[in-house]
């Protein structure tokens, strides 16, 4: 069970915990802001398997 308020705030709505169903959808938005992060700052090739992803998550919640 993850909760995540980036998602929500990725695809341009105000950033509320949501709780995430879709893994394909997570894994698509940590895909496309790693691509940014890419593009400005440096070449980050990482793989985002599921685990990773629910711990790019929980990361996340704990800095939030």
């Amino acid at each position: 069970m993850l909760f995540t308020s980036f998602v929500s705030a990725c695809k341009g709505h105000e950033a509320t915990y949501m709780q995430i169903i879709d893994m394909d959808d997570l894994k698509k938005v940590l895909e496309e802001k790693m691509a940014e992060y890419n593009e400005n700052v440096a070449s980050m090739d990482l793989v985002l398997f599921s685990i990773a992803c629910e711990h790019i998550s929980r990361i996340a919640r704990i800095i939030d």
